[in-house]
């Protein structure tokens, strides 16, 4: 398991974790590793489930659903947002006005032939990607004062449009790589491990 641990500050999520809130979801309880993430996502309005009161811990997440985090984190007003820039992204798509805001704040943009993919699993280098434009919309300063000097050992792997933004989070320290050195910057995120005081973001290597 490797970790991606992009670390906003607490302010931005919320001032403190509130009184546990009961956890609605059939498939987590309070043994799995990923119950108290899903719990701030619950009780901080950042995530739902994915129906019948379930939260499918074991689901890939997607573009939009990372896209609808960072904008509900952001306190995003939704009214605000009624169109669409991309062919595949319908006006009315509970996740639409995210993406516009995306857009709008430079975040995304899209994946080509004026498409999002919104149901496409995110991956690490575009998960970070994202995070970076995020924190620069938000002039949120992530950078530490202590700089870590190495580099991911599969750096060559990583996209062009990519290497810059998991450069910069890899030197602040706000990635970890797998026991190799690695980034993996193909590997797809997994649904479960969301937003605590800190944004933590987990995939499996």
């Amino acid at each position: 398991m490797s970790m991606l641990l992009l670390a906003l500050p607490t302010a931005v999520l919320a001032d403190s974790l509130k009184q546990e809130p009961e956890n609605e979801y059939i498939d987590v309880n309070k043994a799995d590793w990923f119950y108290e993430s899903v719990t701030y996502c619950l009780e901080n309005g950042i995530f739902g489930g994915t129906g019948e009161g379930t939260f499918s811990p074991g689901a890939s997440l997607t573009r939009a659903m990372y896209v609808t985090v960072l904008g509900r984190i952001a306190g995003v007003d939704t009214s605000q947002y009624n169109t669409s820039a991309f062919k595949d992204v319908a006006v009315d798509a509970w996740y639409a006005p995210y993406v516009a805001w995306a857009v709008e704040n430079g975040i995304t943009y899209g994946t080509g032939n004026d498409t999002f993919s919104p149901d496409e699993a995110i991956t690490r280098e575009q998960m970070a990607t994202m995070t970076v434009r995020y924190f620069k919309s938000r002039n949120l300063s992530y950078e530490a004062e202590r700089q870590i000097a190495s580099v991911p050992k599969d750096a060559s792997a990583i996209s062009f449009w990519a290497l810059d933004s998991v450069l910069s989070l890899w030197h602040a320290g706000l990635l970890a790589g797998d026991g190799n050195g690695n980034f993996n910057p193909a590997i797809l995120i997994l649904h479960p491990t969301l937003p605590e005081p800190k944004l933590r973001l987990s995939a499996c290597a």
